[in-house]
């Protein structure tokens, strides 16, 4: 989220300091509805994982009410924070005004690169299959066949919502990685063609074999 408004700023977007700490507390507390209370000793926080953005909403306005946040930006970190639920059309969303809308664009891009980028995402994928089945969520037979939609779900959905909900702000990131480290790339698009480009590999060669996805998963000879 802040190397994305970093290199906004590079070229030349503006934002009031007050609407960055939002974006940036939107951030720290989107997915704190998926924590579990001190009472709630059943299942994990995964069961929560439909409808988990109002209680992180409901997590953010506590806190930042205690700390004695303005009135404003207790308004502005639940429409932020709805920016990241995947299926809510962005145009829906009740934004104050266009400063905040394009912050939650940040967001919501924010949230799906961070996921597809990591090293360990399609590691993850695996886990996130089990979250889906304690949540209630049928999408998937298997953890297999979540493996082998996942390319579908990057390409229709995933960067089909960056680019046209969120207005392509991930181009942001190239300035950013070119003015703070001197590297002229975007590195969570190379990071995030990498973990596609090798999922497929897999795919083809797996097939429906569990144990070879095990296996190459460990990523020993491919990278």
């Amino acid at each position: 989220m802040a190397r994305l408004i970093h290199g906004a700023v590079l070229k030349d977007i503006t934002f009031k300091p007050e609407n960055i700490i939002s974006g940036l507390i939107s951030a720290f507390f989107h997915d704190t509805g998926l924590i579990q209370t001190t009472d709630d000793k059943e299942g994990s926080g995964a069961k929560y994982t439909v409808g988990h953005e109002m209680r992180s909403i409901d997590v953010v306005n506590e806190v930042l009410d205690r700390h004695n946040f303005s009135k404003q930006q207790l308004k502005d970190c639940g429409p932020l924070i709805k920016s990241t639920i995947l299926q809510m059309p962005f145009e829906k969303i009740n934004f104050r005004n266009k400063e905040i809308a394009r912050m939650g664009q940040f967001l919501g891009t924010a949230d799906l690169l961070g996921q597809i980028a990591d090293r360990k995402y399609l590691e993850k994928l695996i886990l996130l299959f089990d979250e889906f089945e304690e949540a209630g969520i049928d999408n998937f037979e298997s953890e297999i066949e979540l493996l082998h939609q996942t390319e579908n779900f990057n390409k229709n959905i995933a960067n089909k919502k960056m680019k046209q909900d969120f207005g392509n702000v991930a181009r942001y990131m190239r300035p950013h990685f070119k003015k703070r480290w001197n590297i002229d790339k975007d590195l969570y698009a190379e990071s995030v063609e990498k973990n596609i480009t090798y999922l497929k590999t897999i795919v083809e060669e797996c097939k429906s074999d569990r144990d070879c996805f095990y296996n190459k998963l460990k990523r020993g000879s491919y990278w």
